[in-house]
């Protein structure tokens, strides 16, 4: 699957409006917690005729559209996002797919956020930005591979900047 973007304009225009006038399956699922809720739904178009220049988009088997509708207190936001795959598969299933990956997507932003504050970092040069991130999610999964301390991620980075011998222990570990 990947993200359609509007920077295809012709073809995005093409499938939002298609959205308009058909579906071949439906999907709706409702997550509700920590004070709000989410109602996803799913719409999925197989039959793909009405693409212009089919040839840009080998493998092409099914446009999807997810509607996520989220509710805290009297808020209502709702965004459409659009997805083209290569999978000929429901909308149940394109609707679990999508919401596990951006499960996963959002775990990792949060760990980097709050283990290594990511979201203040002002580097400026794109390649010294690029090359951080990567140390990172290096130091990262070295640090959720240590089992000899149930400390935090953000508690872990300190004990191996204070302690020399922990630091030497995370980066003898044979698991990552």
């Amino acid at each position: 699957m990947l993200a359609l973007k509007q920077n295809h304009e012709t073809f995005y225009d093409q499938v939002t409006n298609q959205f308009n006038f058909r579906e071949d399956s439906y999907s709706q699922h409702l997550d509700k917690g920590h004070g709000r809720s989410e109602i996803r739904t799913c719409k999925v178009i197989h039959e793909l005729n009405w693409i212009d220049e089919k040839e840009n988009w080998k493998g092409i088997k099914s446009i999807i559209k997810i509607t996520s509708e989220r509710i805290i207190g009297d808020s209502r936001t709702t965004q459409n996002r659009y997805y083209i795959s290569s999978l000929q598969a429901d909308a149940a299933y394109f609707n679990q797919a999508i919401r596990t990956h951006w499960g996963i997507e959002n775990q990792l932003h949060w760990q980097l956020d709050v283990g290594f504050a990511e979201d203040y970092n002002t580097t400026r040069n794109s390649q010294a930005a690029q090359n951080l991130a990567v140390v990172r999610k290096i130091a990262l999964n070295i640090l959720k591979a240590d089992k000899t301390s149930k400390a935090s991620i953000k508690a872990k980075r300190k004990m191996a900047g204070w302690n020399h011998k922990f630091l030497l222990t995370l980066i003898a570990n044979k698991n990552f």
